[in-house]
């Protein structure tokens, strides 16, 4: 009786493990996934994708999202800028839909960073996870392309910024702020011939990558534009930004939570095909010491750091640097140097060439009553719309 047990028992065991061996193979053989972290920008595309999609099929497991429509805000007033728009997309747990004819499961796991004995970076890490039958993950992936899609909308073919997201896991994460139309480079009204300098320089450095790559030289560029106040510096940024087809990250040195290390991480996880702008350097730095010592407290960021951060052994490459100063004679030497600052450009007060040519782009009679016909047009279009 008691042989008869063991053999019994031994039997389930060898039928389990045989039923879960050929479940686990069925899986990978006929099971297609994707996976999307938070801290990856598609998790935002693949949210508001499905939450679309929920509130389409009437789901009852619901999390909340909150958006802000700032095209329809201009015309609805001050009002409509502060009310946002709810969306309501899949709780975390396990969700179905139907996507081109194919049922596609939808797990959201939501669960606490374990990493770190340090309370005030705690955040919650969270994947989704989509699966479904077959041995093509080209459906999964069309799925992706048509969040994208959906989800950036009228950010296609805009200039986008990026702002630091301080005091989050993981370091290092920008955050989309906002998206700007492209603004014309002939708007941009420079002494003759500047402005085609400057963008076929950047043209090239764009180019350029593996020739640095081939001489082992770091593939970065660093450019400033100096001069009085309010003479288009950081509009010339939009615009290059435009022209170029490049996103804008715009970070500020005076911020109380960045730090040396928390900069480096910033610029080393710099999204790809951005400019990276610095505005008013000049503020943050004056002399090669730290500002604790001028009687600014609230900044972190040290002379050193800024440097290390540029061109330093772990400094990000691939990308390049926009710098803004009010007073470059205030600026130390060790970060105007050539390999830090490549083009330099004065950028001060419209001279008569400059005046003419901005008047003539603003008052040109030939043009003011089609360009009043369109822009009444276009209003009316997207306040149907």
């Amino acid at each position: 009786g008691g042989l008869m047990l063991v053999l019994v028992g031994m039997v389930a065991a060898y039928a389990g493990w045989t039923v879960q061996w050929l479940w686990d193979r069925f899986w990978r053989e006929f099971v297609v996934s994707l996976e999307v972290r938070k801290e990856d920008e598609a998790f935002a595309w693949i949210m508001k994708w499905l939450a679309h999609q929920t509130e389409r099929a009437n789901g009852r497991d619901l999390s909340m999202l909150t958006t802000r429509n700032n095209r329809q805000d201009r015309w609805n007033g001050a009002e409509a800028a502060t009310k946002p728009q709810l969306h309501f997309g899949p709780a975390p747990g396990q969700h179905f839909l139907r996507y081109r004819g194919r049922w596609i499961t939808v797990q959201r796991v939501v669960k606490e960073n374990s990493g770190g004995g340090n309370n005030s970076g705690l955040e919650l890490q969270e994947t989704i996870k989509l699966q479904t039958f077959g041995r093509d993950p080209q459906v999964l992936k069309d799925l992706a392309a048509d969040a994208m899609a959906f989800a950036l909308g009228d950010e296609m073919g805009k200039v986008v910024l990026f702002q630091p997201q301080l005091n989050c896991y993981p370091a290092g994460s920008w955050r989309k702020l906002m998206a700007v139309e492209r603004r014309d480079i002939a708007s941009v009204h420079f002494p003759e011939g500047v402005v085609e300098e400057l963008v076929a320089d950047v043209r090239e450095f764009l180019t350029m990558g593996e020739w640095y790559k081939r001489r082992g030289i770091p593939h970065r560029r660093g450019y400033m534009l100096y001069g009085e106040p309010g003479c288009g510096k950081s509009s010339f940024a939009t615009a290059l930004a435009g022209e170029l087809g490049l996103n804008l990250c715009v970070c500020s040195l005076a911020s109380a939570s960045l730090d040396d290390d928390s900069l480096q991480e910033f610029l080393r996880k710099m999204p790809k095909g951005s400019i990276l702008l610095l505005e008013d350097i000049d503020a943050a730095f004056v002399h090669r010491k730290k500002n604790v010592d001028a009687g600014n407290s609230s900044n972190k960021v040290t002379f050193s750091g800024l440097l290390n951060a540029l061109d330093g052994a772990v400094a990000f490459e691939g990308s390049l640097v926009l710098m803004t100063t009010n007073h470059r004679e205030k600026l130390d030497p060790a970060l105007t140097r050539p390999g830090r600052v490549d083009f330099a450009l004065y950028v001060g007060l419209a001279n008569r060439d400059q005046i003419e040519r901005l008047f003539a782009y603003f008052y040109r009679p030939w043009e003011a009553a089609a360009n009043v016909d369109k822009a009444e047009k276009n209003v009316e279009a997207e306040v149907q719309h």
